[in-house]
């Protein structure tokens, strides 16, 4: 009995995890705050304990939640919004390879900040200083619609475009890797 209802708790959190991240997607768009908060609203009321019951990369998209909730709570001057839920950065992988990247001898700090204004959740360490799955900025992806066919990646020497069989030259910001470069690589995959 006690399986089957956390089963049950742990499928509950994963409805309201994808009810919130859809919300907050769409917020982008137009204004769901009441939306938000509604779902915000019933997490709560739920018996999920969100601790426990949030497990495998439900746990990440759960972060990720919480963290855009976070970044909007001035604007939406809702700031009680997430009360009660806490973020669990403890068993997070865009935690883990933050700190890796963080810890990594190889890249300048300077660089590393520029690496995390487009570090996100799929983001991947490797080791000797690369940095593959940042997002793409619009100054990339409108350069070419074979942008969308390439991965932005960084190392010490700046931002380049890859595949699994080639990658370009480094370039200081994302938005000066040339379309020429990115054509190539797209090429490849």
């Amino acid at each position: 009995m006690e399986l089957s209802d956390r089963i049950k708790r742990i499928n509950k959190a994963k409805a309201f995890i994808n009810a919130l991240a859809s919300a907050i997607l769409r917020n982008k768009v137009s204004d769901r705050t009441e939306e938000i908060q509604k779902i915000l609203s019933d997490m709560k009321d739920s018996d999920v304990d969100w601790s426990k019951d949030v497990i495998g990369h439900y746990r990440d998209d759960y972060n990720a939640c919480m963290r855009d909730i976070g970044k909007h709570l001035d604007s939406w001057k809702t700031k009680n919004m997430t009360q009660g839920f806490k973020l669990d950065e403890s068993e997070s992988k865009y935690t883990n390879e933050k700190e890796s990247l963080m810890r990594s001898k190889s890249i300048s700090k300077e660089m590393k900040k520029e690496i995390l204004k487009y570090f996100t959740g799929g983001s991947t360490y490797h080791e000797g200083g690369r940095v593959h799955g940042l997002s793409k900025p619009k100054e990339l992806t409108e350069k070419t619609p074979k942008a969308s066919g390439v991965g932005l990646g960084a190392d010490k020497n700046g931002f380049y475009v890859y595949t699994h069989r080639a990658r370009s030259g480094s370039h200081a910001s994302p938005g000066k890797i040339p379309i020429k470069e990115i054509n190539f690589i797209e090429s490849t995959g």
